[in-house]
């Protein structure tokens, strides 16, 4: 099970870029577009199984089996794996007790040293917890790994979306139904992460 443990504050576009793309001069509008940014950007992530800015994640696992973490891209190194103990505590496990191996644009893998003495582990569900980071830069603090480089192509689809709910405020508009435009959906298909 995966659970989300930080939001970030940025944006995968700033307002005011995409007030230029998408050609939009009023100055009342930067809450609207700032909520329908994030809203496409959560929307996109879903869909394609990609995370858009840093964000930190725990993974938590019913045993010591190889484990796959399920977002891409992770941001270096895994910051903690943990277990609940046979009487419930929580332990770390030594960073030499296991590796992780990015596969590019996929998804990281856990596994454990030959010589790892798998503890006994609570009874409780999922016992054990993977603590990682993962997502592209955000736009304000790029870094020079080309990994977490963020994908013109994810942050068009998103600005494709936030663009048309910004438009089709309605559901209807003049008696037409406003659907999700078409290039959304194959730049989804195009970025999303098969398992």
């Amino acid at each position: 099970m995966l659970v989300k443990l930080s939001t970030p504050d940025g944006l995968v576009i700033s307002i005011a870029d995409a007030k230029i793309r998408l050609r939009i001069d009023d100055d009342d509008a930067d809450d609207d577009l700032e909520r329908m940014i994030r809203a496409a950007t959560a929307r996109y992530e879903t869909r394609t199984q990609r995370t858009m800015l840093p964000t930190q994640f725990e993974w938590r696992a019913p045993d010591w089996s190889c484990i796959s973490l399920p977002v891409v891209p992770i941001r270096g190194d895994l910051d903690e794996i943990a277990y609940l103990d046979a009487a419930g505590a929580e332990q770390t496990i030594s960073p030499t007790d296991w590796m992780l191996d990015i596969v590019p644009d996929r998804m990281g893998i856990v596994t454990f040293a030959d010589n790892f003495a798998r503890p006994a582990l609570s009874s409780s569900a999922l016992p054990v917890r993977v603590r990682f980071t993962a997502g592209c830069d955000d736009p304000e603090d790029p870094a020079d790994d080309p990994v977490t480089a963020q994908n013109p192509m994810d942050v068009h689809a998103i600005l494709m979306l936030a663009g048309h709910w910004y438009l089709n405020r309605e559901t209807a508009v003049d008696g037409t139904m406003a659907t999700v435009p078409g290039g959304f959906d194959d730049l989804v298909n195009e970025r999303r992460i098969y398992r």
